[in-house]
């Protein structure tokens, strides 16, 4: 089953931030990806870490497997946006 069968499960109804979050997928548009461009965006994956993933429990296995994916692999996967030359 896919991810998408459990959106409801994720409790974003009550969050307006998400819809436009999930929108930004075009973050390396612009000329370059470097660290100087990208770190704006710490604050909002640290936000999403705090609220989201950490300490939260959701009923579905599928969410729950996603869940401690992010959470085991939190320091390796947004690390392109403190460094740069990170493909």
């Amino acid at each position: 089953m896919s991810l998408n069968s459990y959106w409801h499960d994720l409790d974003l109804d009550d969050d307006p931030d998400v819809e436009s979050a999930a929108v930004r997928t075009d973050i390396g548009s612009e000329v370059g990806l470097n660290a100087r461009r990208l770190r704006k965006f710490r604050k909002s994956v640290d936000c999403f870490y705090r609220e989201r993933i950490v300490g939260k429990t959701y009923r579905s296995d599928l969410v729950a497997t996603y869940q401690k994916r992010f959470a085991k692999y939190q320091d390796k996967l947004f690390v392109f946006i403190d460094r740069d030359s990170v493909l």
